[in-house]
C-alpha cells in the first residue's frame, strides 16, 4: 500500500513538472505547419463522417498530399469542433497530452528501476528542452500520440515479460497500441524492434534465448502484419492524393 501511494505521488509530481515546463505554450497561436495542416485545411474543419480520415492524406492535396496520419487528423478535427477553431483548445490538448506521455514514460521506468531512479528519469524527461517543438507547435501532437502509444505498448510488454509470460490479452493490447501509433505518426513502425531489444536486454534470462524468442514470435509476426497492412493502405491513399492540382474553379 505504501509503495502504491509513493508511486501515485511520484506520478502526480511528474505531471505537475510536465505542465509547468510546457504551460507557457498555452497562449501560442497557429504557426508554421499548423497553418496549412489545421487552420487552412477544410478536412480538419469537418468532424463527420469519421471514416473519411482513413482516406485522406495528412498534407492537403493542394500542398502535395503527403504523409498519412489519420488518428492525428481525427484528433485535430475533434479539437477544432470542441474549441470552435480557437488555437487555445489545441494547445491545451498538447499540454495535457504531454503530461500523459510523461506519466507513460514513468510507467516504463518503474518496470526497470527502483522508484527514486524511475522518478529521476521521469523528471528529466518531463523538463527536457528537446520536447519544446513537440508541445509548442500543434502539429507536434503527432509525435506525442505516437510516443504515448509506443510507451504504453512497451510498458505492457515489459511488465508481462518480467512476470514471466506474455498472454494473448497482452499481445492483443500491444498490437492495438501499435496500430494506433502507426496511424498517429510513421515513427511508431520501429516498436517491434524496441520490444525485441527489450527482450534481449532487460527481460529475465531464465530461459534460453531461442525459447524466449519463440515466446514472443507470434506477437512480432502480428505486428509485422499490421505494419505491412499500414504501408499498403498508406501507399494506396497517397497515390490518390499526391500531386493533385489545386481547385481553381472558384478563381
Amino acid at each position: 500500500m505504501g509503495m502504491r501511494r509513493s508511486a501515485t505521488s511520484a506520478v502526480i509530481s511528474l505531471v505537475v513538472l510536465a505542465i509547468a515546463a510546457s504551460a507557457t505554450s498555452i497562449t501560442n497561436g497557429f504557426a508554421f505547419d499548423d497553418v496549412y495542416i489545421i487552420k487552412d485545411n477544410p478536412a480538419v474543419h469537418s468532424f463527420w463522417p469519421l471514416w473519411e480520415f482513413l482516406t485522406e492524406s495528412y498534407w492537403p492535396p493542394e500542398r502535395g498530399g503527403d504523409l498519412y496520419r489519420p488518428f492525428t487528423m481525427l484528433g485535430f478535427s475533434a479539437q477544432w469542433f470542441a474549441g470552435g477553431g480557437s488555437p487555445l483548445a489545441f494547445h491545451f490538448t498538447s499540454i495535457v497530452l504531454y503530461a500523459v506521455v510523461c506519466a507513460a514514460f514513468f510507467r516504463v521506468t518503474m518496470a526497470l528501476l527502483p522508484l527514486p531512479g524511475a522518478w529521476l528519469a521521469g523528471a528529466l524527461f518531463a523538463v527536457h528542452p528537446l520536447h519544446v517543438e513537440s508541445v509548442g507547435n500543434v502539429v507536434g501532437q503527432a509525435e506525442l500520440w505516437a510516443a504515448l502509444f509506443m510507451l504504453l505498448g512497451l510498458s505492457v510488454f515489459l511488465r508481462a515479460r518480467l512476470r514471466g509470460s506474455l498472454s494473448g490479452k497482452d499481445a492483443a493490447l500491444i498490437a492495438l497500441l501499435y496500430a494506433l501509433g502507426l496511424l498517429s505518426k510513421e515513427h511508431a513502425i520501429v516498436l517491434p524492434a524496441v520490444l525485441l531489444a527489450a527482450e534481449l536486454t532487460v527481460s529475465p534470462r531464465t530461459l534460453r534465448l531461442r525459447d524466449r524468442l519463440i515466446a514472443i514470435r507470434p506477437l512480432l509476426l502480428a505486428m509485422g502484419a499490421i505494419a505491412l497492412a499500414f504501408l499498403w493502405v498508406r501507399t494506396a491513399v497517397l497515390a490518390e492524393t499526391r500531386g493533385v492540382p489545386p481547385d481553381t474553379t472558384s478563381l
